[in-house]
């Protein structure tokens, strides 16, 4: 237990489309926020090259909670 950082309770499994809608903020599609996410991380080369290591594919539909991790350091929790 010693050194262990504490997780931060929205570090989980996210569908692609749920995280999208809580960066976007305000109603919209599904497949709409997925792409206007996708294109905001693809602004962002560390980033993506980040999840792409851990595991990122085109066809995935969920961030696994190392990515969310990720995504929260470059770009803030949503909110």
């Amino acid at each position: 237990m010693k050194n262990e950082k504490p997780s931060s309770p929205l570090l989980r499994v996210y569908g692609r489309s749920e995280l999208a809608q809580l960066y976007y903020g305000r109603p919209i599609s599904d497949r709409g926020a997925r792409l206007w996410f996708m294109r905001e991380l693809s602004y962002v080369p560390s980033l993506m090259a980040k999840l792409r290591t851990l595991g990122l594919t085109t066809k995935g539909k969920i961030f696994t909670p190392a990515q969310a991790a990720a995504i929260f350091d470059a770009l803030g929790e949503p909110g």
